[in-house]
């Protein structure tokens, strides 16, 4: 079962066929909207500033999202993608973005609709990634804009793990 604890008289807000795994933890300021997933292992902790799940998004396995006390928040948009072991600290992720494994986003970086940030890749605090652009590397630069199947992709791979949560909430699609 979730670990789903209040702080400070903040408690975790969770919309409708939200799917939690058994050992996610999520504390204080957070909001997961309708449709979103969260994975084994993940860490949602609200206790040094907001964090909000767009709905439709998908959070993989073993990531951490934070924030910094009266500094930032953590806000993905709807049908964000987090890859496995990501860290998002204070960032803001728009509408269909994929975050890869293992890469860690920073305080007020914002990563634009339809981006992708590739695995492993270190967005430095303050970072404006705009809408469509692959970054890459440490730091992230951007390598590339990225065309039309790469929407396409996003929105399937966002709807690939709501009907994997759906198996597992029981209501295959």
């Amino acid at each position: 079962m979730a670990i789903i604890k209040e702080y400070q008289g903040l408690v975790p807000q969770i919309g409708s066929n939200v799917y939690l795994s058994d050992n996610v933890v999520i504390i204080g300021d957070v909001i997961l909207e309708d449709d979103v997933s969260i994975w084994w292992g993940s860490v949602l902790r609200g206790d040094c500033g907001r964090i909000v799940v767009g709905r439709g998004s998908n959070v993989q396995d073993g990531c951490m999202l934070h924030a910094t006390t009266e500094h930032s928040t953590t806000v993905l948009g709807p049908n964000v993608s987090v890859g496995h072991h990501a860290i998002i600290h204070g960032a803001h992720v728009q509408e269909c973005a994929l975050v890869g494994m293992k890469s860690v986003l920073l305080d007020l970086a914002e990563v634009g609709a339809y981006s992708i940030v590739a695995a492993g890749a270190v967005v430095p605090e303050r970072m404006v990634i705009p809408s469509d652009r692959l970054v890459a590397g440490v730091p992230a630069k951007i390598k590339r804009e990225l065309d039309e199947a790469n929407r396409q992709a996003r929105r399937e791979h966002a709807q690939e793990y709501r009907d994997l949560a759906a198996v597992y909430l029981g209501k295959e699609s």
